[in-house]
């Protein structure tokens, strides 16, 4: 927590309210965080009662937010110099985009860059359904909260406590419906990646399957969702790789209805040879990457 905290302070965007919810965390947080607040006027600091949950922390600060735009900020992220700046920018020049995200710097547990994600290689503008229609049939393009910007006003409804792992994606979407997306090829953020995290953990049991699975029946039969053979085979394919990932955690009634009924048993099967290809891939565009540089 304290090096996102310091990463907010430590930028160049100076008209800005840090909000912190503590949620009954142990670490010593609290209190420095306190500390903190007590010698930086915007810093505005409450503790939860009570363990809440992840929604219920992020739509407790979401209510106390005053400001024309929000900026979510995990406890293990980092914001990157600038980024404040530049969201806030993307949102002025343009009022019919809602929602602006940038590029995700991944680290590990010490903060050594693994990787980078972003939605497009280059700064982009595009509607909201169409951002909508690649992220539902796919993965979550745009991010995680820490990678972020969006109107407030927009965002009344707050975080839906159905999706407790996808409830970010559920909310771009919410927000998507109500104007346009902007992508920032650059990176605004750092997100740490270890394996006690709650994604992980979520991945492992099978949760992120019954999230997405929800999140797909409630936007499906929307009339502007673009269902084609190629969204049909690529969505097919992510959701055989996702039950791959947990195939030492769910039973195998589960994972066979759900390869019968969303997927396929043959992908499933062929998906140890697939991760060995991407992994050789991925490891190959590495060397290329560092041979350039």
């Amino acid at each position: 927590m304290p090096l996102a905290v310091e990463s907010v302070l430590a930028q160049s965007f100076s008209s800005l309210e840090l909000i912190v919810s503590d949620n009954c965390s142990t670490d010593g947080t609290a209190e420095w965080v306190k500390k903190a607040a007590a010698q930086t006027p915007n810093i505005r600091f409450f503790s939860q009662n009570s363990d809440v949950g992840m929604v219920r922390n992020f739509n407790a600060c979401l209510a106390e937010a005053t400001g024309e735009y929000v900026k979510f900020l995990c406890a293990d992220d980092l914001l990157l110099p600038g980024s404040l700046q530049r969201m806030a920018e993307a949102l002025d020049a343009d009022p019919s985009v809602v929602l602006v995200a940038g590029g995700r710097r991944l680290i590990n547990e010490v903060g050594e860059r693994i990787g980078t994600r972003r939605y497009a290689k280059k700064d982009v503008k595009v509607s909201g359904v169409k951002a909508i229609n690649r992220c539902l049939f796919a993965a979550n393009y745009i991010g995680e909260p820490s990678a972020v910007m969006f109107r407030r006003q927009a965002a009344q409804r707050g975080f839906s406590e159905s999706l407790p792992q996808l409830m970010d994606l559920e909310m771009w979407f919410h927000l998507l419906e109500q104007g346009a997306f902007v992508s920032l090829a650059d990176e605004v953020c750092a997100v740490r990646h270890h394996q006690d995290q709650m994604t992980m953990q979520n991945i492992r049991t099978g949760a992120l399957i019954d999230d997405n699975l929800n999140l797909f029946e409630s936007y499906e039969k929307k009339s502007y969702i673009e269902e084609s053979y190629l969204n049909s085979a690529v969505r097919r394919a992510r959701l055989a790789y996702r039950v791959w990932l947990c195939r030492d955690e769910i039973n195998s009634e589960k994972r066979n209805k759900i390869l019968k009924a969303h997927s396929s048993t043959l992908i499933y099967q062929v998906m140890p040879i697939l991760t060995k290809v991407l992994f050789a891939w991925r490891a190959l565009e590495a060397i290329t990457r560092s041979r350039k540089a």
